[in-house]
């Protein structure tokens, strides 16, 4: 495994290129080739995945790929982190929509 999928798994859901959550079912290992020869450096794998919610949260089966540096694993935390995020950029939007009203 490389780098950026060290940590993947088949079942895994992710976020990836394509925008919805994904579930992971299969992790293609790359290498370099050179002609017929296969050298020993590994590059990051393709992920295979089932696009299973939209962007807006509506259930579908769509397969896909990319490449594993465009793919984050959704954990508890990083769900809890990015709702933070999320929230404060829109609380802080409408603190300034608020602030231009004072004027």
């Amino acid at each position: 495994m490389s780098d950026f999928d060290k940590d993947l798994k088949e079942g895994d859901l992710i976020l990836a290129y394509h925008s919805g959550i994904h579930r992971v079912f299969k992790i293609e290992r790359r290498f370099v080739k050179t002609g017929a020869m296969v050298l020993k450096d590994e590059l990051s794998s393709l992920i295979h995945y089932e696009t299973i919610l939209t962007a807006t949260g509506k259930k579908t089966k769509k397969l896909n790929r990319c490449d594993a540096r465009f793919c984050q694993k959704l954990t508890a935390d990083f769900i809890t982190e990015s709702r933070k995020k999320e929230l404060k950029a829109i609380n802080d939007r409408y603190d300034a929509m608020k602030a231009l009203l004072k004027g």
